[in-house]
Formats: structure tokens, sequence, C-alpha cells
């Protein structure tokens, strides 16, 4: 079986994580009190964790195939909350209600340097690279290249050095976890893997990854984002230039990719790629005020999947801008 778990920040409860128009009715857990389960049936293909879902209910809330289903397991540690997401249940939550790289800590607190399989980097520089490196089996870190004092981490599959505890794992914002359990086992299951995300061990081999670092500090963010703000918005009016260009956030199949549109202010054109003279273009065309940053982070993009149109979050992620701040 295959677990998505994220950890929920400290600040968000379960009804505050949910979007505001999710759709999902809340069904009661038989095996602890301590799991709250939000699904949604909507016509699919048969899968695995409908049934595994059905097994912990007293009565049944999937059809085994019927399509877009949804489900979402909060499980309330002492403290803490994981939730679970199956089918598209990770389109209900708030984006900023996760903590970021709770699953990579997880995977590199419990793996050990030579049990890796795939690593995603991203070096950040003139023009920013982002990698996927993968080996035939399981090998040490060393193999995949990795340049200590340049790359940043963004996602690692390896082997537990713990077999009962998993047979394989994948940590980015979220965990993948590949294990054998049944629907009663979930409560412990969940305070394992917290347990891992706490015990620091990836100090011991992978403490490189803390030599870069993304900006935590509230105020220089904001300051930096006034800054992009600002040298876009002169953009826009006086048609300065800007070091700004738009790349995927992570990596993507171009050979499948579709069309694209920018979404969040009226714009109903398509475009075949990012482009951020396109998006300029598009904010004049249709005279946009930006107001603040806000508004620019208002804005999505979306890639069109036989002829419907698909979320792919904030534009603002795709944003590559270089300045010098202090």
């Amino acid at each position: 079986m295959k677990l998505n778990i994220k950890l929920l920040k400290d600040d968000f409860s379960i009804a505050e994580s949910l979007k505001d128009e999710h759709g999902l009715t809340q069904s009661n857990w038989n095996h602890d009190d301590n799991i709250t389960l939000y699904t949604e049936d909507r016509h699919s293909e048969q899968s695995s964790w409908k049934s595994f879902i059905n097994e912990g209910v007293s009565n049944p809330v999937f059809r085994l195939s019927s399509s877009v289903s949804s489900a979402l397991m909060f499980v309330s540690l002492e403290e803490k909350i994981l939730v679970l997401s199956f089918g598209m249940g990770y389109s209900k939550l708030k984006e900023n209600c996760y903590v970021k790289d709770f699953g990579l800590k997880v995977v590199l607190n419990s793996v050990k340097h030579d049990t890796i399989k795939s690593v995603d980097l991203k070096t950040h520089d003139e023009i920013t690279v982002n990698k996927r490196v993968q080996t035939s089996k399981k090998a040490d870190v060393s193999a995949f290249g990795i340049d200590t004092e340049r790359d940043m981490l963004k996602e690692i599959t390896g082997i537990p050095t713990n077999e009962s505890f998993a047979k394989e794992l994948t940590g980015k914002h979220a965990l993948t976890i590949s294990c054998d359990i049944t629907s009663s086992q979930i409560y412990t299951k969940c305070q394992e893997v917290y347990d891992a995300y706490i015990n620091g061990g990836y100090e011991t081999h992978f403490k490189w990854i803390d030599n870069i670092r993304a900006v935590e500090d509230k105020d220089l963010i904001n300051a930096l984002n006034n800054k992009l703000f600002v040298a876009l918005d002169d953009c826009i009016r006086n048609n300065n230039s800007i070091d700004l260009h738009l790349s995927p956030p992570d990596i993507v199949d171009y050979a499948s990719f579709g069309s694209i549109a920018y979404k969040g202010f009226r714009s109903k054109k398509e475009f075949d790629i990012l482009d951020v003279n396109d998006y300029i273009e598009e904010l004049r065309r249709l005279s946009v005020e930006l107001e603040d940053i806000q508004s620019i982070q208002n804005h999505r993009v979306a890639e069109k999947k036989d002829d419907n149109f698909i979320d792919r979050g904030k534009l603002f992620d795709c944003f590559v801008y270089e300045t010098e701040h202090d």
C-alpha cells in the first residue's frame, strides 16, 4: 500500500486546512477516534485505496468502480496532525496549510547514505537547473554527482534502514511511503512517521543539505517580494526591462506537456509554453492593475489536457528573478 502523508502547520486546524468549497463529506473511522475522514465519490476506475478505506467505516463510502474520487484522512497525534490524501484529495487542501520539506526530512532521517535510488536537485545560478538522477539499484549518495555547495535537494527516494517501517520512501513536502498496513494500523504508522521526522538522524550523512536553504525570515521575504513587485509593475507600466523568466518549479515531461493558460485575471488565451513576455503582454492587454505582491500570487497557471484545463498551481512559483539586496 502506498500512502501520501503531509504534516499540518501548528496554526491550522482540520477545518481551516480545507478549501472553502471542498465538497467532501465527513465519515467516522471505526478504528480510532483520533482519525477524521472526509470523502467524495463521483464516478471512477477501481482503486485499491478505496477498498482500504471501505474496510475502516461502518458503511462503505466508495463504489469500487465508480470517477473523480477523493479522500482526506486527518490523524491527530498528541500535538500534531498528519493528513493522508487519496485520489484527488490533495486538491481539497489549502496550499499553505502544510509544513514544507516534511517528507524530505522523514526520508533523510530514515535511510542510509548508501540506500538511495533517486534524487531531484535544483541548482540556482544565472539559469536555474532542475535535474533528476536515478540509479538502477540503491546506491551511495556520492553516485548522484551532487554539488553540495550549489545544489538544493528537492526530492529523494530510498530504502529505510528499518524494513518493518517501510519498503521504500519518497520525500518532498509530502511523504510517500510504501508499506504493508491494514486500516486499523493507521494511527500507529503515522506516529512512526512523525517520530522519524523529529529524530534528526539526517545530520550524520546528509548535513550538506543545510548548506543552501530557502529564506524563511518573513521580513526578508517581504523585502524581496516587494523588490520583485516594484520591478514587474515598472516593467508593465513603463516597458522597462526586468531580469525575470518563468520556469516550472518541478521536473516536467515536455513531450506530453499541453498548452497553458494564465488564470486569475480574466485571460482566455492559450499559449504553447511558459513565457514571461506572454504573461506581461496579457496583463497589459487586459489593463490589469497590480496592487501589491498578493495580486501576483493570486495568478495561476493551468495546463490543457483532453480539452480541459488542469490547475498547476501558483504562477508565482514559476518566477525566477535575480536581484541584489543589501
